[in-house]
């Protein structure tokens, strides 16, 4: 069922095309889609399908260079992961807490929230 936070942006079709929306995005925006698909790969890969829905939304509200869509993303990123370590850790889960935090760790090292996270072990 987490699944489906990846396979309903990807099965999204724009009314005026055959293709799904996300080919399309990817084909009239090559440098946004150089730095949204390996962020999407790498979600995808740790099951953080969850994260997924806001990715694509920052990646189509436009207006952003390539560089810019990054930080963006990866302050967002940074920040979940902030707060999910955290509920985690309030729920007793600590060895997920601990994997998603070494994750986030290497993904955002010099994120203050990070950093704070990483020194309360």
């Amino acid at each position: 069922a987490d699944a489906y936070f990846l396979l309903a942006p990807l099965e999204f079709s724009d009314q005026d095309s055959s293709d799904p929306y996300w080919i399309d995005w990817s084909k009239q925006n090559p440098n946004h889609a150089a730095v949204l698909w390996p962020i999407i790969q790498r979600l995808a890969e740790r099951e953080l399908y969850i994260f997924i829905p806001m990715v694509f939304a920052t990646a189509d509200s436009g207006g952003k260079s390539p560089a810019e869509l990054q930080k963006v993303i990866d302050a967002q990123l940074a920040a979940e992961y902030v707060s999910l370590v955290s509920d985690l850790r309030e729920a007793g889960k600590m060895t997920v807490a601990a994997t998603l935090l070494s994750e986030a760790v290497a993904d955002y090292p010099n994120h203050p929230g990070v950093q704070r996270l990483a020194k309360n072990k």
